[in-house]
Formats: structure tokens, sequence, C-alpha cells
């Protein structure tokens, strides 16, 4: 398997509060918080046991253009005014079933290490979700890679899987078995 695609409705989930976390929508001017960890994110997906070839620009003008291009929205966690995570949504999903007018789609995240298993992910995922239910969403999407065990284990704790992608390669030495033939 290669990619999973999984989709939930927006309704609340249960979560902790963390009164000393501040959770917002970035504006577009704020944007360039979210670099640093966008660059680590790549990084995260370049590595075991991922190998992700993934080239994108790591700096604010290529993070700007790309918010332009997919017209992006991001939520962000912080603690004590240090950006520690991020989800970005767009319009539109991986395949069909995201174009829906009725979804948006997370296309984008990312959390500090250290502060991974401590619940404030979850509630920077509430956020989002009852900020887009009071625009009228009803659906949210993600995709993610599934042999990724950080994104597998917390977006199916979320989110209800509908599509498995497969990348089948064909073992090069196939064709020295055929050449005796």
């Amino acid at each position: 398997m290669r990619c999973v695609d999984a989709i939930r409705a927006v309704v609340p989930i249960g979560c902790a509060e963390f009164p000393d976390y501040t959770f917002e929508e970035l504006s577009i001017a704020e944007i360039a918080q979210i670099v640093p960890l966008k660059s680590l994110l790549i990084e995260h997906l370049q590595s075991a046991p991922l190998f992700v070839p993934f080239f994108a620009g790591r700096d604010i003008t290529y993070v700007k253009e790309e918010n332009e291009r997919r017209k992006s929205r991001y939520f962000v966690a912080r603690d004590n005014g240090k950006t520690i995570a991020f989800i970005e949504i767009t319009a539109s999903g991986e395949n069909f079933v995201g174009d829906a007018p009725e979804m948006t789609n997370i296309c984008g995240a990312y959390m500090l290490p250290e502060y991974r298993g401590s619940g404030v992910y979850t509630k920077l995922l509430a956020v989002l979700l009852e900020k887009i239910r009071s625009e009228g969403y009803t659906l949210c999407g993600v995709d993610f890679e599934s042999f990724n065990p950080t994104a597998r284990s917390f977006w199916l704790k979320h989110f209800t899987a509908y599509t498995y992608s497969m990348t089948r390669r064909i073992d090069e030495r196939i064709y020295r078995a055929n050449e005796s033939e």
C-alpha cells in the first residue's frame, strides 16, 4: 500500500483542553511561521522508514507561491508563542471524492516530535473541525502515506479510510529470468 484516503463527518471530537496553548487559523500575512515546520515535514518524509523523494522548496517564497496556487489555509498550535504544529487544508483533495463542495481536505500536517502524544494535536484538529463546521462544511478528508507510522496512527483514530492506493514495482530480475527462454 502506498497512500490512504480517509474521511470523517465534521462533528466535534472529545479532547483535553490546553489553556496554556494557542490554537488559531493563520492569516496570509502570518504563513511565514510555518516554514520551519514545513521544512521539518519534508525531512520527516525523506527519512526512514518513508524515503519519499519530496523536493519542494523550503523557503517563504515557495510556501507563499504554493499557498497562492492551492489556496491553502493553515491552522496552528502554539506553546508560549512558539509554533509547534500546523494543519493545512484546501478545497480539493487527492481524488474526485475530495472535490465535493461540502468537503474540505487536510493536505499537510506536522507537529514537533517532542509534543506528539500529548493530545495537543487532537485539540488542533478539534479547533479546525469547529471552524469548518461553522462555515457549513459537513465532511473533512485527509490523505497520508500508509507506511508513515506517525500519520497512520493519528489519522485512523479520527478518520475512516475509504481508499488504499498501491504501487507495484516489477523486480528487474524478471528480465534475466526470461532471457533463458
